[in-house]
């Protein structure tokens, strides 16, 4: 018996659907600015993360 594998992808859209349902948010501009938060993620914890500096007003989002 195998163990039943979760649809990571269509569960991570449909929990960002949610939210920008529940915050009034536009999902497009949800789901970009998470793409870009995971990837700043995934290099900051890569073996080439003190290779980069960080420049732009990511940050200034509130």
């Amino acid at each position: 018996m195998t163990a039943h594998l979760p649809n990571l992808a269509a569960s991570m859209h449909q929990r960002l659907l949610n939210q920008s349902k529940a915050r009034g948010i536009d999902f497009n501009l949800l789901l970009a600015r998470f793409t870009v938060e995971r990837f700043l993620y995934r290099l900051a914890q890569s073996a080439y993360a003190d290779q980069f500096v960080l420049k732009g007003a990511m940050l200034l989002q509130v």
